[in-house]
C-alpha cells in the first residue's frame, strides 16, 4: 500500500442482516469492555495511558463503522481484519462461558439446546476463510502500563477477578466440587490474560469404570481405589491448578 493511499479491502463474505447485527453488537461489546477494563483503570491510577490503548480503541471504533449493511460480498479495510478476528474470538469465549453458567442451572433439554444454539451465531465465523488465513490483533493489557499487583488489585476492585471459597466434593472430600469449575475458570482466565498466558483444561474419564465397579463392587472401589487415585491426582495438580470431581468417573 502506497503512503497516503486507502487501505486494501478484504472480503469477509456475503453477510445476512443478522450477521451484520451480530458483528456490530459484538464489536461494540468488545470496545466498551476494553474501555472499561483497560483504558479507564489506567487513567484512574496513572492519569494517562500508552498511545497503544487509544490506537486500539480507535481501530475498534473504525471497525464498527465499516460494518454496514449492503449487498454482495462485504469488504473491510485490511488493517481492521485482525481486529475483527480478535473480536470474534473474545465474543465466542465470553458467550461460551455465559451459556455454560446458564446450562448449569437447568436440566431441560429444550432450554439447553436453545442456549447452545446461541453460540453457533458466533462459532460459524471461525470457520470462514477470512478468519482462518491471517493474524489476530494484539489487544493491549493493563499490564502494558501497570505492575501485575496493581492490575490484579484493579480486577479485584471491579469484580472481574474473584476466586470463590474452596469447596470439596461431598463424597470423598479430596477434589474440588464441580460447582467451582466455571467461576474458577473465569477467574484464572483473568489471571492469565494479564500475563498473556493460556489456560489449560484437561478432562479425564476413567474408561469402562462401570464394568470395573461391577467386577470388584462399588463399596470396595470407593474405599480402596478411588481415594488413592484422587489423592495422587490432587497432589499432581497442586500448585498448577485445581482438580474437580464430576459424576462418578470424571
Amino acid at each position: 500500500m502506497r503512503e497516503g493511499s486507502e487501505p486494501e479491502k478484504i472480503g469477509i463474505g456475503e453477510l445476512s442482516s443478522e450477521d451484520f447485527q451480530t458483528f456490530r453488537e459484538i464489536t461494540n461489546i468488545f470496545r466498551n469492555e476494553f474501555q472499561n477494563s483497560v483504558i479507564r483503570p489506567a487513567h484512574r491510577l496513572l492519569g494517562t495511558a500508552p498511545s497503544s490503548f487509544g490506537n486500539a480503541y480507535n481501530s475498534l471504533h473504525k471497525l464498527e463503522g465499516e460494518i454496514q449493511p449492503g449487498t454482495g460480498e462485504h469488504k473491510i479495510s485490511s488493517d481492521l481484519v485482525p481486529w475483527l478476528r480478535s473480536v470474534v474470538i473474545h465474543e465466542r469465549r465470553r458467550k461460551a462461558l455465559e451459556i455454560e453458567q446458564k446450562v448449569s442451572n437447568t436440566s431441560n433439554r429444550e432450554v439447553i439446546e436453545a442456549l447452545e444454539s446461541e453460540l453457533s451465531k458466533i462459532a460459524k465465523f471461525t470457520k470462514s476463510d477470512w478468519f482462518l488465513t491471517g493474524p489476530i490483533a494484539s489487544v493491549p493489557r493493563l499490564t502494558d502500563c501497570l505492575t501485575i499487583s496493581a492490575a490484579e488489585s484493579e480486577l479485584v476492585r471491579t469484580g472481574q477477578l474473584e476466586i470463590p471459597e474452596r469447596e470439596y466434593d461431598e463424597k470423598f472430600g479430596i477434589l474440588m466440587a464441580s460447582t467451582l469449575f466455571l467461576p474458577d475458570l473465569a477467574a484464572h482466565r483473568a489471571f492469565c490474560e494479564i500475563r498473556r498466558r493460556p489456560v489449560t483444561v484437561a478432562f479425564l474419564d476413567i474408561g469402562l469404570f462401570k464394568d470395573f465397579n461391577t467386577a470388584f463392587g462399588e463399596p470396595r472401589v470407593d474405599r480402596d481405589v478411588l481415594p488413592i487415585f484422587m489423592s495422587e491426582l490432587e497432589a499432581h495438580i497442586y500448585w498448577h491448578g485445581y482438580a474437580y470431581k464430576f459424576g462418578g468417573d470424571e
